[in-house]
Protein backbone atom coordinates (compact mmCIF):
# COMPACT_ATOMS: atom_id res chain seq x y z
CA UNK A 1 0.00 0.00 0.00
CA UNK A 2 3.11 2.61 0.97
CA UNK A 3 4.25 1.97 -2.60
CA UNK A 4 1.38 4.03 -4.08
CA UNK A 5 1.69 6.60 -1.14
CA UNK A 6 2.89 10.33 -2.17
CA UNK A 7 4.46 11.93 -5.33
CA UNK A 8 5.89 8.36 -6.19
CA UNK A 9 2.09 6.92 -6.48
CA UNK A 10 1.00 9.84 -8.59
CA UNK A 11 4.00 8.75 -10.85
CA UNK A 12 3.07 5.15 -11.12
CA UNK A 13 -0.53 6.53 -11.90
CA UNK A 14 0.14 9.05 -14.56
CA UNK A 15 3.59 8.10 -15.69
CA UNK A 16 6.52 10.58 -15.70
CA UNK A 17 5.90 12.35 -18.87
CA UNK A 18 2.67 13.29 -17.68
CA UNK A 19 3.65 14.13 -14.15
CA UNK A 20 6.54 16.22 -15.67
CA UNK A 21 4.07 18.45 -18.12
CA UNK A 22 2.01 18.70 -14.33
CA UNK A 23 5.17 20.05 -12.94
CA UNK A 24 6.20 22.22 -15.34
CA UNK A 25 2.68 24.30 -15.71
CA UNK A 26 2.35 24.14 -11.77
CA UNK A 27 5.93 25.95 -11.86
CA UNK A 28 4.51 28.49 -14.12
CA UNK A 29 1.48 28.71 -12.52
CA UNK A 30 3.64 29.50 -9.06
CA UNK A 31 6.05 31.35 -10.70
CA UNK A 32 2.72 33.95 -11.63
CA UNK A 33 1.45 33.56 -8.21
CA UNK A 34 5.09 34.19 -6.93
CA UNK A 35 5.39 37.38 -8.72
CA UNK A 36 2.31 38.97 -8.59
CA UNK A 37 1.71 38.39 -4.72
CA UNK A 38 5.17 37.99 -2.77
CA UNK A 39 7.83 41.14 -2.52
CA UNK A 40 11.98 40.47 -1.78
CA UNK A 41 10.52 41.01 1.46
CA UNK A 42 8.95 37.69 1.91
CA UNK A 43 9.83 33.95 1.19
CA UNK A 44 8.37 30.72 -0.22
CA UNK A 45 8.72 28.17 1.79
CA UNK A 46 8.45 24.54 0.20
CA UNK A 47 7.18 21.65 1.83
CA UNK A 48 7.83 18.88 -0.74
CA UNK A 49 11.00 18.04 -2.40
CA UNK A 50 9.84 18.27 -5.62
CA UNK A 51 8.69 21.76 -5.12
CA UNK A 52 12.14 23.01 -3.79
CA UNK A 53 14.05 20.70 -6.90
CA UNK A 54 11.23 22.71 -9.57
CA UNK A 55 11.46 26.11 -7.83
CA UNK A 56 14.74 26.47 -6.73
CA UNK A 57 17.76 28.76 -8.22
CA UNK A 58 20.28 26.50 -10.34
CA UNK A 59 23.02 27.98 -7.72
CA UNK A 60 21.20 26.99 -4.57
CA UNK A 61 22.24 23.54 -3.21
CA UNK A 62 20.20 20.17 -4.46
CA UNK A 63 17.49 19.00 -2.11
CA UNK A 64 19.68 16.29 0.10
CA UNK A 65 17.34 14.78 3.04
CA UNK A 66 19.87 15.79 5.94
CA UNK A 67 20.28 19.41 4.70
CA UNK A 68 16.39 19.68 4.42
CA UNK A 69 16.19 18.37 7.98
CA UNK A 70 18.35 21.00 9.61
CA UNK A 71 16.56 23.80 7.15
CA UNK A 72 20.05 24.14 5.03
CA UNK A 73 18.65 24.36 1.74
CA UNK A 74 17.87 27.81 1.01
CA UNK A 75 17.36 29.91 -2.90
CA UNK A 76 17.94 33.46 -3.28
CA UNK A 77 14.88 32.97 -5.84
CA UNK A 78 12.04 31.15 -6.39
CA UNK A 79 10.58 30.17 -9.77
CA UNK A 80 13.18 32.59 -11.07
CA UNK A 81 11.40 35.69 -8.94
CA UNK A 82 13.55 37.88 -6.48
CA UNK A 83 12.11 36.38 -3.51
CA UNK A 84 13.57 33.85 -1.27
CA UNK A 85 13.05 29.75 -1.42
CA UNK A 86 13.13 27.98 1.83
CA UNK A 87 12.82 23.90 2.34
CA UNK A 88 11.01 22.79 5.08
CA UNK A 89 11.71 19.56 6.46
CA UNK A 90 10.51 16.25 5.31
CA UNK A 91 6.56 16.28 6.30
CA UNK A 92 6.45 12.63 8.52
CA UNK A 93 8.89 14.89 10.68
CA UNK A 94 6.25 17.37 11.00
CA UNK A 95 5.66 16.14 15.04
CA UNK A 96 9.40 16.46 15.79
CA UNK A 97 11.16 19.47 17.63
CA UNK A 98 13.51 19.53 14.97
CA UNK A 99 10.39 20.67 12.61
CA UNK A 100 9.30 23.26 14.64
CA UNK A 101 13.02 24.76 15.36
CA UNK A 102 13.76 25.05 11.52
CA UNK A 103 10.43 26.77 11.36
CA UNK A 104 11.03 29.18 14.04
CA UNK A 105 14.43 29.69 12.24
CA UNK A 106 12.27 30.39 8.84
CA UNK A 107 9.99 32.71 10.78
CA UNK A 108 13.11 34.98 12.29
CA UNK A 109 14.64 34.80 8.28
CA UNK A 110 11.72 36.02 6.92
CA UNK A 111 10.71 38.71 9.45
CA UNK A 112 14.65 39.83 9.25
CA UNK A 113 14.13 40.41 5.21
CA UNK A 114 10.87 42.70 6.08
CA UNK A 115 11.40 46.53 5.86
CA UNK A 116 13.47 48.31 8.87
CA UNK A 117 11.21 50.05 11.30
CA UNK A 118 12.00 53.38 9.58
CA UNK A 119 10.19 52.74 6.57
CA UNK A 120 7.07 51.58 8.51
CA UNK A 121 4.35 54.90 8.62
Amino acid sequence: MLAWAGVGGLMKLFGRHAMRLIANAERSRLAATISGHVTGQGAVVAFQRDAYERLRDAAAPPYTFADAREGRLRSSSAAGCPVQLLSAPPTRMAHSQMFRRVLEEYADVIADSGPSPQALP
